[in-house]
This record gives C-alpha cells, structure tokens and sequence, in this order.
C-alpha cells in the first residue's frame, strides 16, 4: 500500500489494488513470501480450491461479527508475555496485525516448537479486538482457531495433536 500510494504522487500508472499487490509480491524483495513454509501454505490453500486474500489492510471489510473467517498469516515477531501468551505480528500480502496467542495454545509443546518467526497460520473464525478509540484491530487467537501451522518444511495439523 505504501509503495502504491508513492507511485501514485509520483504519477505512475497504479493498478487495482489486487493486481498492484500481486505484482509487488511477485516483484518485491520481501522473502517472507518466498518462504517454504508460505509456498506450502499457497499450495494447501489452493489445491482446496480457495485463494489467500489479503485481509489486514481493510480488515473491516472481512469482519463479520467480530471474526474473521480465514486468515492466512506469517509470524514476523513473537514475544512471550507476562500471563504465558504470544503477542505475535502476521503477515498478509495485504499488511501487517498484531495479536496474542492464547497460553493454552502455547502450552501444548508440538505447536510451541512450531510458533516461531516465520512459521504460517491459518485461523478460522478468529476474533479481532478493535478499540474505538485507536482504530487498530488485534486478533486473539485460540486453540479452537488455529487450523494449520506451516513452519520449515512441515505442516501441523491441529486436529491431529489436539
């Protein structure tokens, strides 16, 4: 978003978002999208025939009573807190979101290992918090909420460990 705005103060020809975002992904120099763990994600995601969709950009648009369907994210930090949570930032093609990872999910030791810096997540029906006042959006994610993690080489599955 920010390199498309630029271009157009610049007076560049700029795309629709979509296709300016998928042009900038396929052309950019951000490696994160390059990642084993994102092309494993890709291909999950598109061989059961959907398609990943930016959302942290314009997350109000995907909202639907507070969740999010289907979020598609990479871990680009992650700190633990002080109550046993991860307060994480994803990753999207279309921005970056805060969030926390619930300690429950934390404390279940095959998906600890996986949580880390560049690992993908795909969550379902994950709550965002959106204070009024700020205008910023936090996801809070759960067990229930993660569906897949994607990290080096290998794929977790929640409902096999859980």
């Amino acid at each position: 978003m920010i390199r498309k705005n630029s271009d157009a103060l610049e007076g560049n020809d700029v795309s629709m978002t979509q296709d300016y975002i998928r042009k900038a992904v396929d052309e950019g120099d951000d490696t994160d999208f390059r990642s084993v763990p994102w092309v494993n994600a890709t291909e999950f995601i598109n061989a059961n025939g959907w398609m990943i969709v930016g959302v942290f950009a314009d997350i109000e648009k995907f909202l639907n009573k507070g969740k999010v369907e289907i979020v598609v994210g990479i871990i680009t930090c992650c700190t633990p807190n002080v109550l046993g949570d991860l307060t994480v930032t994803l990753k999207d093609v279309s921005g970056l979101i805060s969030g926390t990872i619930h300690h429950k999910v934390v404390a279940n030791e095959t998906l600890k290992m996986a949580l880390t810096v560049g690992s993908v997540l795909e969550l379902k029906n994950t709550s965002v918090f959106s204070p009024k006042q700020s205008g910023c959006h936090y996801l809070n994610i759960t067990m229930r909420n993660v569906v897949k993690v994607f990290y080096m080489d290998q794929v977790l599955s929640v409902t096999e460990i859980v």
